[in-house]
């Protein structure tokens, strides 16, 4: 596109500070740098050149119980799940240091975990250039009020928002892809717009929010598994002409009163869509376009 990334190499301080994977990846803070947090009041600043900060992964967290990368406190104190005292721990300030964040410009990925049980973090403003949000990594944030998620952004990883307080949800205009259970359980309320560019929406990614008015996107083609189960949307819900699937209890215990379906006869009764086990309540009334 004719555009250059502009890196810069990390000062003395910011390599005492941090844990360097290479120029351009961080992992975490070292012991000098956990100080400097304290000493600037929980404000963390990400260097600009910073491309990365290492992750996680979700399939390592369950099997291991740890996370060894990032800002977590869980990262940071070398913390177990199986520790007899982590809830005493992650409720303490002394250790979960964490309160503001200061991303660079150059940032394309949040790597799984990497905000991970980060209480005190209540304001969350995502870079611009930013591309990827890894596995779980703001779960269990103190965030509240509304997120913007950039246009940059193409993929929203397993459980990255999940249990958090967020409000409301801008999707920036380049997601492809809403991973299973990213948005589960948050506060989210009101209308909750899909982007044209999702193709899909995995498993419980919106379950249990309070969302009320849904508009999914024109280029949706799957809907996974209690995507949207337990929210409270209402009234008629519109399902596009490119969705092919339609999970498993997607849209099961919400208030819809009826659902318009693509009138394409690919698939049974219901056309080209092809439903999972109560994809909707028994008593919304499905009308075929």
């Amino acid at each position: 596109d004719g555009e250059s990334t502009v890196t810069t190499s990390p000062s003395e301080d910011e390599k005492e500070m941090f844990v360097w994977e290479s120029d351009t990846i961080i992992s975490g803070l070292t012991e000098y740098g956990i100080q400097q947090v304290k000493a600037n009041g929980g404000h963390l600043v990400i260097p600009e050149g910073v491309t990365e900060i290492a992750g996680t992964s979700f399939e390592e967290i369950e099997e291991t119980g740890t996370i060894t990368t990032g800002f977590s406190p869980m990262a940071i104190w070398k913390l177990s799940f199986d520790d007899s005292d982590i809830g005493d721990k992650i409720l303490n300030p002394d250790y979960n240091i964490v309160k503001s964040v200061s991303f660079p410009s150059t940032l394309k990925k949040i790597g799984g975990g990497a905000f991970y049980y980060c209480l005190n973090l209540t304001e969350l403003i995502l870079p611009e250039n930013l591309e990827e949000i890894g596995d779980c990594a703001f779960i269990l944030f103190g965030i509240t009020g509304e997120l913007i998620i950039p246009d940059s952004v193409l993929s929203i990883g397993k459980y990255a928002f999940a249990d958090t307080r967020l409000t409301s949800l801008k999707l920036g205009s380049n997601v492809m892809i809403i991973k299973e259970h990213a948005f589960e359980n948050t506060q989210l309320s009101g209308e909750l717009i899909i982007p044209n560019s999702v193709k899909t929406i995995e498993e419980s990614a919106f379950e249990k929010t309070k969302i009320t008015l849904l508009t999914l996107g024109d280029n949706v083609e799957t809907i996974g598994d209690y995507a949207f189960y337990g929210t409270q949307i209402n009234g008629e819900l519109y399902i596009p002409d490119s969705v092919l699937t339609v999970g498993g209890r997607a849209f099961l215990n919400t208030n819809i009163a009826s659902v318009s379906l693509p009138s394409y006869t690919e698939y049974e009764e219901y056309g080209k869509v092809m439903l999972g086990e109560e994809s909707f309540s028994g008593s919304v009334i499905i009308n075929k376009r």
